[in-house]
């Protein structure tokens, strides 16, 4: 069987950008396209239900106060710390809020809601009832595990976070289709924030109580023994202060009394106020914007416009380019697949061609 060579009028770039000009000068039909998907956007932003954004902005607390004084007390006893305080950055704030723990929380917690609304009724129901966001949301997977992951990808398109480099404010915007649950899913965030820091900081003050408490015995033994070893040499030598030697060797003991009894007293200080952070409830972040209750969001109605003109634009450049494609393919004679292969490599190169000089000429980037 033979095949026949592909058409060569239209080969030529010049000739095919030439035929697409003139179909879309022609053929009027072709710009409806552009005018349709236009319509379909502003219908499309004004038929969908109305969003609500609650927002928070939190600023993290400096800890290095009471980091320096336990790195000052663990220098001094030959231990290093490194860097104290470095999880309480803004950054870690950031990708806590979007943690997926955090999210199964937010999901599965309760809360006092209306019911959601309807696609035709805009007014949710006044009776509030007690839902999680899975109930709220309507998931029924097969398992409450499924149910729980679902709602928590639905929690990571509500959520949005912001931090910012000069200032050090972490801003949360929670964005749904209910000012109620917009507003409730924030203060829920919020108060699982506060519980993290209040506990975190009770842990770690219980283990800085539970490491002083243990080098404070230790350091009690050590005192009384420099103590001693003081008053021994004082009750053998009465009159050391002729001897050189004796003179020294009281110097020295009392230098070492000196130095323990120091470090027995920094350590003491630092046993109550660790006894005291462990029972501290004070936030680690000050909360700079407290959420309230959202009102709608403006309509997008712009920009919905300009991206239906521009998909109706490339719609109708490439159905004005569709004819070179199906004479590519149209069959004279039977043909082998390579012949086939190469004509769509051809048409899909033309294709995309005609597409850059078309946004090329109005104005759009590549």
């Amino acid at each position: 069987m033979t095949t026949s060579p592909l058409p060569d009028e239209i080969v030529s770039d010049d000739d095919s950008a030439k035929f697409v000009v003139h179909r879309l000068l022609t053929e009027r039909r072709l710009w409806y396209a552009p005018l349709l998907l236009v319509v379909v956007a502003i219908f499309t932003s004004l038929v969908l239900p109305p969003t609500f954004t609650a927002t928070a902005a939190i600023a993290p607390q400096d800890p290095a106060a009471g980091a320096e004084r336990f790195s000052g007390i663990a220098a001094q006893l030959g231990i290093g710390l490194g860097s104290v305080g470095a999880s309480q950055s803004p950054d870690f704030y950031g990708d806590f809020f979007q943690s997926t723990s955090l999210l199964r929380d937010v999901a599965t917690s309760t809360y006092r809601l209306p019911a959601a609304p309807g696609f035709f009724n805009r007014r949710p129901s006044s009776d509030p009832r007690k839902l999680t966001l899975i109930e709220y949301l309507e998931i029924e997977e097969a398992t409450h595990a499924e149910s729980r992951e679902e709602a928590v990808r639905e929690l990571h398109d509500f959520i949005t976070v912001a931090v910012s480099r000069q200032t050090g404010v972490v801003s949360l915007g929670v964005k749904t289709s209910s000012p109620e649950l917009s507003l409730a899913l924030t203060e829920r965030m919020l108060a699982l924030l506060a519980e993290f820091n209040q506990s975190i900081r009770q842990s770690q003050a219980a283990a800085e109580r539970a490491f002083i408490e243990d080098r404070l015995r230790e350091s009690d033994l050590e005192l009384r023994a420099a103590e001693d070893a003081l008053q021994t040499f004082l009750e053998a030598n009465r009159t050391f202060a002729s001897s050189p030697v004796l003179s020294f060797e009281y110097e020295r003991l009392q230098l070492a009394a000196s130095l323990t009894r120091q470090v027995h007293l920094t350590l003491r200080q630092a046993y109550e106020q660790a006894r005291m952070d462990e029972v501290r409830n004070t936030p680690l972040v000050t909360l700079v914007q407290r959420p309230i209750l959202p009102v709608a969001n403006p309509r997008s109605v712009g920009a919905a416009t300009v991206l239906g003109l521009l998909l109706g634009l490339i719609s109708m450049v490439a159905l004005a380019a569709a004819p070179l494609a199906l004479d590519t393919f149209r069959e004279r004679k039977p043909v082998h697949r390579e012949d086939v292969k190469r004509a769509g490599e051809m048409a899909v190169a033309r294709i995309k061609r005609l597409v850059a000089r078309t946004e090329t000429t109005a104005g759009m980037p590549k």
